[in-house]
């Protein structure tokens, strides 16, 4: 079996063309309400076209236990059998500009009943539409109708009262989990559009081809499968007419992802120029930091990682903050440039995910210690 990552290739060459505009008509996808709200609806009318692969694929990847090589792929081939061509109609993953944007703003009323232009996504409106989307902001909405001693409960299912009513610690914890399983949700359909797009990119490079890593049959034939690897796919440079493959590399979806096709185009397109735009840089020493595999040893690490950069920033010589600019400013240093914005763009959405500005916002009101200790140091 193959995927035929080019057929999209002329709607995907539109979709970028759009996004060559100046600065006003970008500020009007942005902040226009006709244009976010027009954004919104295409979601919804996206998300009611839900077919059972679709939501198989979802809920099988959303009950991983651990991160699963597989999980973007599945959910890619669930959409394209949904959708078909359309899929190319779907947003690039974290555009926030021209026709066709991902990140925009509609007007929304928030829990204090406050309506204003606030920021979203298209694949978060898409989530939150499909069955079980709707099920967990339907959820999430009661829990919040049960904290509010004035609320009437008229209408929350009886179960719901029963369960969480008296116990602030059981809504919390259901309301974590509501609130993790919906980021997961909108994550996998966003990680499967980036996926998406991205073998589209270099597959239209004229000297590299792609594709997955299919498992065979007892006659060496493609199935439909993907093989179950930490790489599950093929990049290789296209050999001369008859000639066999002579180069290719496998990858894991994130380092896949990482890869920059227009970049590599702009170069001649060879597999040599698209590997350079993810050289790795050897003075960051990545490889001899441990695998994280569970949320319990990543947040034990994201609490040292903040530590440590706290340390920095009050250190009055800022000597370890220097030699980090040193090599986050070195020559091949491009991976981990990706790394710091797009680790940065994941808090962004946890930030908005959790609505922590406002909840920070209240410790800096009442001056609580751990917001004041670099004012006290």
């Amino acid at each position: 079996m193959k995927f035929n990552f080019n057929k999209t290739s002329v709607s995907v060459a539109a979709l970028e063309a759009n996004t060559d505009q100046g600065t006003e008509q970008v500020s009007t996808v942005l902040n226009g309400e006709s244009e976010g709200e027009t954004q919104k609806a295409r979601a919804i009318a996206f998300a009611s076209q839900e077919s059972d692969e679709m939501s198989a694929a979802i809920e099988q990847v959303a009950n991983a236990k651990e991160d699963w090589q597989g999980g973007p792929i599945k959910v890619m081939f669930a959409l394209n059998a949904t959708y078909g061509d359309e899929m190319s109609s779907f947003p690039k993953p974290d555009l926030d500009t021209g026709n066709n944007p991902d990140k925009f703003k509609i007007a929304m009323t928030n829990d204090a009943g406050v309506t204003a232009m606030r920021a979203t996504s298209f694949y978060q409106l898409f989530a939150d539409a499909t069955k079980e989307g709707k099920a967990i902001v339907t959820e999430i909405a009661f829990l919040k109708r049960l904290s509010n001693i004035n609320d009437k409960k008229e209408g929350i299912p009886s179960d719901l009262v029963d369960a969480y009513l008296d116990s602030e610690d059981k809504r919390t914890s259901r309301l974590n989990y509501l609130n993790g399983r919906r980021s997961t949700i909108k994550a996998s359909y966003k990680k499967a559009m980036a996926l998406y797009y991205q073998m589209d990119a270099v597959a239209s490079l004229p000297h590299v081809g792609c594709d997955f890593d299919w498992v065979t049959d007892n006659e060496g034939n493609d199935t439909e499968e993907v093989e179950n690897t930490t790489k599950p796919i093929i990049v290789w440079e296209q050999p001369a007419d008859g000639k066999p493959i002579k180069k290719k590399m496998f990858f894991s979806i994130g380092s896949f992802l990482k890869l920059d096709a227009k970049e590599a185009s702009e170069k001649g397109g060879t597999l040599k120029e698209l590997i350079k735009t993810v050289a790795r840089d050897t003075n960051t020493k990545a490889a001899e930091f441990p695998t994280i595999k569970t949320a319990e040893t990543y947040i034990k690490g994201f609490v040292e990682l903040f530590r440590a950069m706290d340390d920095f920033q009050s250190d009055p010589d800022q000597k370890e903050m220097g030699k980090m600019m040193k090599v986050i400013n070195a020559k091949g240093a491009d991976e981990l440039k990706v790394s710091i914005v797009e680790f940065r763009n994941y808090l962004d959405d946890m930030v908005d995910e959790l609505k922590l500005n406002a909840w920070y916002a209240d410790l800096q009101a009442k001056r609580d210690p751990l917001v004041t200790r670099k004012r006290a140091a």
